[in-house]
């Protein structure tokens, strides 16, 4: 600079100098501090250091020196551009950057500067032929040079003078930052290389050396050094000419290979605040906040650098690749987790995806690369081992398997990343066991296949599936499956000799690990029972046989000696290959002769049974016809399989069925289709011999002739049972006359007329199961009929009795007849007013109601009537004004309920005729039980004492012992019969009244025993 001009910018500081004294005063004078707010805009105060190397590269400095003192902080840099009075004036102002043209300058200058207001009033700055310290933050004070270093490059001194921050705080803040300064930023900088940094006690350095694509940070402390190395891929942004860098680390020990970076930031030349998620180093050039630690990414600029940086992050891939660094621990470092949403992340998802399913860069098991849409995952490794590229084109339609350290342990979230996003399938053992076939088999070589039963010989979950593929090889070269259709060993191991059984291929079988996996499988060398799988069931299962009658009883003379020379055991399994194969010959009513499963077979020598089906030509009727003389033993070999000496009975089998929802189930084992052999021609054609053996039959299965089942229709499996139900065989019994007297004469009369002395003496008559039979049959008991015979009476059953007093009622109002009248409600019960009482049970006091009568008496707790229908309402003595009175209370407490529970389905057990439950009425949501309600009705409002039966409080006590107590309620109807303004209908609910009762707050009297 000349001397013109040095006496030039010394009279334009002065004149600068005085400006922004006057600015000062004016700000003081209007309580203006808005020139200081700067110094505060960081969360460290330390920061400032990052804002002095940045305007050192800018002014284009390669080395910078931090000299800390416990008193102040020198910096030095060697940049070639030193200070004009232009750098001055924008210094040490605001937003008034002599660089602010300048699209790849790193800050504001100045803005950034006035960070150093955090630790010190008064930084002074030595460049070129300037010398000055800057007061109240925007003023310039010429000071003293210093002794010519600033002749080199730039000084700028920071003496630690804030009133907020004490010297040795900010020695020891300053003193941290440098020894754990953050030296990424020397890989994104454009022309700063090297830090040093000295304090009272310790030294070191930051060396940044770049070659081409690599890079390597030294950090030196005291002598210490240690170093990280980084693979640099850069790009420059067209539009604005700035550049952004990927940067990702690398470990030099046994080789390069990417590692990691954790908690990685986001570098806008320096640090900022921003945690990427990614597990690499990123820098762009992005606009900042003023405190320069976040970023607006909706701006404009700022979204089209990221979509920048994200194909920057795509394309790196495949250099990656090319420098042979692509592996599937690189592919973790990549951005894959899709529940990322930070925006830089995101954009980079997407990209490095799109690049990933076009392009062959997934790494495979044989050290290649492949496109996703071309690559398998195999679940187990053992897969990789045996399929190679030409079996998974086969099975599968694709190339290649991805590499076997993509496991669900390792790299659960790659795995799932392949899967889900780049949709890559994965193949099981257990899914290429399902596939195989005989065109795929019949390529393996026998090594092959010993090697597979190796690899499945522990994997006891897939035997069940290889027991139906054809993996066996036999010795004549063909493929079967273990297993036939039947569930039955097909296969076995070979024998000493040549076999006619088919054997697993003898160099196969003699392989140690083929062997055990064969075994497993259980498939052993044959035996007898073998012989009877293989040679003999065979043959009779087919719908037309063709067996001779010789080969027949060839096969079955041998079947008979295994059987004979087994033990119970292999008795057992021998009868039970047999029982399903059509194994019986036999022959029909028409002299026609075929081969039917034992069970649908009769021993012919039964005469009882001959007589029984004697006339009957129906086809299903066979008996035994062998060929053979039987024998005690061959008898008992056919017996074993099912052959009969009994009537078939169809419909033994105990219910259990589900339809449209409903599940219905036997009791007792009663089944509605209960029928017998032959019984409706029997029926036709009646003999006396017929008879006394159906009756004979029949003694053995009387729970079948008459029962119960039980249906439920939610999910809580409450069960209700069926009216009583007659089966097939009852009904047609009781449609027929079918019993002989003792004169050998049929009894043409109805059966309930029918007496056990009627009956011939042929018939079992003397034991427990007559007595059973009798009644189910609904024979009039012999003392019935002595008792009508000495009286003159006649007994009649119940629903005849009901029948007559109906009868009775008619003809005596017909004729006048004027019994006592009935009670009747006062008014009509549509125009009633109900009103709930919802106040709490008071705890009952002991009071004297013994001067009611309940008329209690109780002959047995099972009787399920209620107290309103033994007149114990406690308003009339008479049973019909009492069940009068109890009908009344349920039709209003049904209109109640109704009301009171519109969304939900209110059933009323008695108008349905179910009562006898414990309780009048269920609510039931969704077809499920939610509330039980047992009425109880009276004409006033005075206590009284109800009558609880056993059927209901043996519920409500269920209910309560089971936590559902308060599923129970008595609902207490007073007032019936009036309704009016005067006397409402008063509904009351008193839930669970046993835990009531138990708490005093339910008076009970008297208690009844049943013992």
């Amino acid at each position: 600079m000349s001397n013109k001009e040095e006496v030039r910018d010394m009279k334009n500081l002065e004149e600068l100098t005085k400006e922004r004294r006057k600015h000062v005063e004016s700000c003081e004078k209007n309580n203006d501090n808005s020139h200081t707010i700067i110094a505060g805009m960081y969360s460290d105060p330390s920061h400032f250091i990052y804002e002095l190397l940045q305007n050192a590269d800018d002014a284009g400095a390669s080395e910078v020196i931090f000299n800390l003192r416990r008193k102040s902080l020198k910096f030095q840099h060697n940049g070639e551009k030193l200070f004009d009075f232009d750098d001055v004036k924008s210094i040490t102002a605001i937003n008034a950057s002599a660089k602010k043209d300048d699209v790849n300058a790193i800050g504001t200058f100045g803005a950034g500067f006035k960070s150093v207001f955090a630790i010190t009033e008064t930084p002074s700055i030595h460049s070129s032929d300037f010398h000055f310290e800057i007061v109240d933050f925007i003023v310039p004070e010429i000071v003293e040079p210093l002794n010519n270093e600033e002749k080199h490059g730039t000084v700028i001194c920071l003496p630690f003078n804030h009133p907020d921050i004490t010297p040795d705080k900010a020695y020891e803040q300053i003193s941290n930052r440098l020894q754990k300064l953050e030296s990424e930023s020397l890989l994104f900088l454009r022309n700063i290389k090297k830090i040093q940094w000295s304090t009272e006690s310790d030294k070191g350095h930051y060396l940044a050396e770049i070659k081409e694509d690599k890079a390597s940070l030294i950090s030196r402390v005291n002598e210490q050094d240690s170093t990280r190395d980084y693979l640099i891929f850069k790009k420059t942004i067209e539009s604005t000419k700035l550049n952004i860098v990927v940067a990702y680390s690398l470990n030099t020990d046994d080789g390069d290979t990417v590692v990691p970076v954790h908690d990685a930031k986001l570098f806008v030349f320096f640090p900022t605040e921003v945690q990427t998620g990614l597990k690499f180093l990123v820098h762009a050039p992005y606009k900042t906040t003023p405190g320069r630690e976040t970023i607006p990414f909706d701006d404009d600029q700022n979204q089209i650098i990221t979509n920048e940086l994200s194909m920057l992050i795509a394309e790196s891939i495949q250099s990656i690749k090319n420098k042979g660094l692509l592996d599937v621990d690189f592919l973790t470092l990549l951005p894959i987790d899709s529940e990322k949403t930070h925006s830089l992340y995101s954009s980079a998802f997407q990209k490095v995806k799109d690049t990933l399913k076009i392009n062959p860069l997934l790494p495979t098991n044989n050290k290649g690369w492949i496109t996703a849409q071309n690559a398998i995952l195999a679940r187990e490794k053992k897969l990789t081992d045996l399929l190679k590229q030409k079996d998974c084109l086969y099975l599968f339609e694709k190339k290649y398997w991805l590499d076997t350290d993509i496991t669900r342990d390792r790299m659960p979230a790659l795995r799932e990343y392949l899967m889900d996003e780049l949709e890559v399938s994965e193949k099981t053992l257990e899914g290429f066991c399902q596939g195989i076939d005989k065109d795929f088999i019949k390529e393996k070589s026998d090594n092959w296949l010993v090697k597979f039963y190796a690899n499945i010989t522990d994997n006891t979950a897939l035997h069940h599936v290889l027991l139906k593929r054809p993996i066996i090889r036999v010795e004549n070269g063909t493929y079967i499956c273990p297993e036939n259709d039947s569930g039955k060993v097909q296969v076995y191991l070979p024998t000493r000799g040549r076999s006619r059984f088919k054997t697993v291929k003898r160099s196969i079988a003699k392989n140690k690990k083929a062997r055990i996996f064969l075994e497993k499988l259980g498939i052993t060398k044959p035996d007898d029972v073998a012989e009877i799988r293989e040679f003999i069931v065979k043959k009779y299962h087919k719908e037309c046989l063709e067996v001779t009658k010789n080969k027949y009883i060839d096969d079955l003379n041998r079947v008979l000696e295994i059987w004979s020379h087994s033990n119970k055991y292999r008795k057992i399994e021998v009868a039970d290959l047999l029982k399903q194969s059509q194994f019986a010959r036999c022959i029909n009513q028409s002299k026609s002769i075929s081969y039917q499963k034992p069970a649908e077979v009769y021993f012919c020598e039964n005469n009882r049974l001959l007589s029984w089906f004697e006339g009957n030509l129906d086809d299903d009727i066979y008996f035994l016809q062998v060929g053979i003389q039987l024998t005690e033993n061959s008898r008992k070999f056919l017996e074993s399989l099912g052959v009969r000496y009994d009537l078939k009975m169809s419909g033994t089998d105990y219910i259990n069925v589900h339809f449209h929802g409903s599940h219905e189930r036997s009791v007792n084992g009663f089944n509605p289709k209960f029928d017998i052999h032959g019984l409706d021609f029997c029926l036709e054609n009646i003999t006396a011999e017929k008879s006394v053996f159906l009756w004979s039959a029949l003694l053995k299965h009387t729970n079948k002739l008459k029962g119960y089942t039980e249906m439920t229709r939610n999910l809580n499996n409450t069960y209700n049972k069926s009216e009583e139900k007659t089966s097939r065989a009852m009904d047609a019994l009781h449609e027929s006359s079918w019993l002989y007297d003792k004169d050998g004469k049929l009894i043409v009369k109805p059966i309930d007329q029918i007496t056990l002395d009627d009956m011939s003496n042929d018939y079992q008559k003397e034991n427990d199961d007559s007595e059973k039979l009798v009644k189910v049959l609904g024979l009039k008991l012999d003392k019935v009929a002595k008792f009508e015979e000495e009286t003159g009476l006649k007994v009649v059953d119940n629903e005849e009795y009901e029948e007559f007093k109906e009868w009775k009622r008619v003809h005596s109002d017909a004729d006048g007849n004027t019994e006592e009248s009935v009670w009747t409600p006062e008014t009509d019960l549509d125009d009633v007013i109900i009103i709930e009482d919802q106040s709490e049970s008071p705890r009952h006091r002991q009071e004297d109601l013994s001067g009611q009568d309940t008329n209690s008496e109780i002959k047995d707790t099972d009787n399920e009537k209620s107290g309103k229908e033994r007149g114990n309402d406690g308003n009339s003595d008479k049973p019909k004004d009492s069940k009068a009175i109890g009908d009344c209370g349920e039709e209003l407490a049904y209109r109640h309920l109704v009301k009171k529970y519109p969304k939900n389905k209110v059933v009323w057990l008695n108008k349905n005729g179910n009562a006898g439950k414990g309780y009048d009425f269920v609510i039931r949501k969704n077809d499920e039980d939610i509330t039980y309600f047992e009425v109880k009705s009276k004409t006033d409002e005075v206590p009284q004492l109800f009558q609880i039966s056993g059927t209901q409080w043996n519920w409500a006590t269920e209910l309560h012992n089971s936590n559902r107590g308060n599923m129970y309620t008595i609902l207490l109807v007073s007032n019936v019969g009036k309704g009016n303004k005067e006397s409402p209908i008063i509904v009351k609910e008193i839930k669970n009244p046993v835990a009531l009762w138990k708490a005093g707050k339910l008076y009970a009297d008297p208690i009844n025993i049943k013992l």
